[in-house]
């Protein structure tokens, strides 16, 4: 559910903050990409709080952490584009995975979670995998934004939502429904959309 708030609200809090301090335009296809995006998501993650109506009893602050982590993504994605004008796109990308580190260190500490090494081979295997495409998409998310606004990258990245439902369905067999496939359908057509206008500079007359 976290993921879910967290991933649907980034984009709009990067389409805010581009807007309001990169003075970033905000045309009529983002509009339809940022709805036909986030009704994807919505369809592919199938919220149970928002589809079946079953909410939880949770404390009031569960819900801050999701739009807190949704404005930190916002956030980054601004200053990453802010910076990447101005600033080596590596030594971008270094800096943002040494934070990590020392940002990882401290809540460890403070949690008081002991690290382990996990014993399994395959195990050991994923997590530097998982870290290695981690790096590659610090990197990707920087070279984008070098030469993208910051409200077009994060609506380009819910691709990630269809890659990682392919996956499951590739690789763990998870069945895929009517809902997930019309997600992924949406997802795909905003995307596209949001592409082919800014490959041929179309803004529909609308600006925001």
């Amino acid at each position: 559910k976290q993921w879910y708030q967290r991933r649907v609200r980034a984009p709009i809090f990067a389409c805010i903050l581009g807007r309001v301090f990169l003075k970033e335009k905000l045309t009529l296809p983002h509009l339809i990409a940022t709805a036909l995006g986030l009704t994807g998501i919505i369809l592919i993650a199938k919220p149970s709080f928002l589809l079946t109506g079953n909410t939880e009893s949770v404390p009031w602050y569960f819900y801050l952490i999701p739009i807190f982590g949704a404005i930190c993504m916002g956030s980054a994605y601004t200053a990453q584009r802010y910076i990447g004008q101005r600033v080596n796109k590596i030594a971008i990308s270094v800096h943002m995975c040494l934070a990590g580190i020392i940002a990882s260190f401290i809540f460890q500490t403070v949690s008081r979670d002991r690290y382990v090494i996990p014993g399994c081979l395959t195990t050991r295997a994923l997590l530097v995998f998982a870290g290695i495409t981690s790096v590659a998409n610090i990197l990707a998310i920087n070279i984008g934004l070098h030469y993208e606004k910051a409200s077009t990258a994060s609506l380009m990245r819910n691709l990630d939502t269809v890659l990682a439902f392919l996956l499951q369905v590739v690789l763990f067999g998870e069945a895929a429904d009517v809902l997930s496939l019309i997600g992924t359908a949406l997802i795909v057509t905003g995307t596209v959309l949001l592409t082919l206008s800014q490959m041929y500079g179309v803004e529909c007359g609308v600006e925001l």
